[in-house]
Parts: structure tokens; C-alpha cells; sequence
């Protein structure tokens, strides 16, 4: 058996958008649906509206807790997302600027720092990445790379370092300010 819709209208509960669907049913049904936390409630033809809004709002600790989970899920999702393209580029990008330069890593990693672009152990000659790199221009991204692999021949910022860098990457510095750091 199929429940018919009878009729649909958007209300607003302590401030949340819920819509309100009136179907052949004999129960109300409330939904937060994936992928924006919308809020969906299918309610009896005759169950009175102040009885359905006063429903939304004994559930509206839920509603919030299931709204928070798809959001955490859609972050998530995204952070994947960004991670798997920012290990693709990086898998370009590195072993460009260790032929060039001659300096390795001993491996690498992409790392959620809010904080820094990159990073690394002149001991274990290990590099770390920020994920945040995977929403910037390539050019930042070779400038966080090659920046990375010059630290592991010279630990600080001083002098060496940025003749070094002037000598592969010239434009460093306009490279830089793209991101403002």
C-alpha cells in the first residue's frame, strides 16, 4: 500500500526549518536527511499542527544530534576527498623537486594542521604536509614542497636557506605572499 502525499509546507521550529509533509498515514515520521541535515516530518492528515510542531520540539535534541553527524560525515567525506588529490599532486610534485634538487626524503606524509604548511625532522629526513594545502594553487604547493626539501640540508631560515631557494624557485617570495604567510 502506497501513502499519498495530501499536501507539503515548509514551517520553522525554534528556529529550524522542518519540512511538514500530511500523508494517508496513521503516525508522524521525523527524518534529518543526509547530505545537508534537512529536517523531514510526514505526519497524519489529522493530527492537528500545534500537536506536530510540539512533537518537533521534544525531538529537537535528536534532530541537532543527527544533524551534527551528518555534518561531522560530510566533513569527513571532504577531508578524503582532499586528501586523495593532494596525494596525487604530491606524487608529481616531490619527486620533481628531489631530481632537481638532489635532496630526498625519506618519506612523507599529509597531516590536518592548522597551523603550518609543512614540516619536517632534519633527523629522520621524514616531511609532513598540511591537508589545508589541497584547496591552493600548485605553485604554492611546489613552493611548501621544495621549502620542505631545502630544510632537510639547512634546519633554519638564515641566509643559506634562501639563496637556496632563489636558485630553484626565483619567484619564491610572489609564490609565498599568494597565500600570505
Amino acid at each position: 500500500m502506497q501513502n499519498k502525499k495530501v499536501a507539503e509546507k515548509q514551517i520553522t521550529v525554534c528556529g529550524v526549518p522542518v519540512l511538514l509533509e500530511r500523508k494517508k498515514i496513521k503516525t508522524l515520521r521525523l527524518g534529518v536527511k543526509a547530505p545537508d541535515g534537512r529536517v523531514h516530518i510526514s505526519a497524519p492528515v489529522k493530527v492537528p499542527e500545534e500537536m506536530v510542531i510540539s512533537f518537533i520540539k521534544e525531538k529537537m535534541t535528536w534532530i541537532k544530534k543527527q544533524q551534527e553527524k551528518i555534518a561531522a560525515m560530510s566533513r569527513n567525506m571532504a577531508n578524503e576527498s582532499d586528501r586523495d588529490t593532494l596525494r596525487e599532486l604530491i606524487e608529481i610534485i616531490l619527486p620533481k623537486w628531489e631530481r632537481v634538487t638532489g635532496l630526498c626524503c625519506s618519506s612523507w606524509q599529509i597531516r590536518d594542521m592548522k597551523t603550518r604548511w609543512g614540516t619536517c625532522n632534519t633527523q629522520t629526513g621524514k616531511i609532513w604536509l598540511s591537508l589545508q594545502l589541497a584547496r591552493q594553487p600548485i605553485e604554492f604547493i611546489e613552493y611548501v614542497v621544495l621549502h620542505e626539501l631545502i630544510h632537510l640540508k639547512i634546519p633554519g631560515h638564515g641566509k643559506d636557506f634562501k639563496e637556496m631557494l632563489d636558485l630553484y624557485m626565483p619567484d619564491w617570495r610572489e609564490k609565498r605572499k599568494m597565500i600570505n604567510c
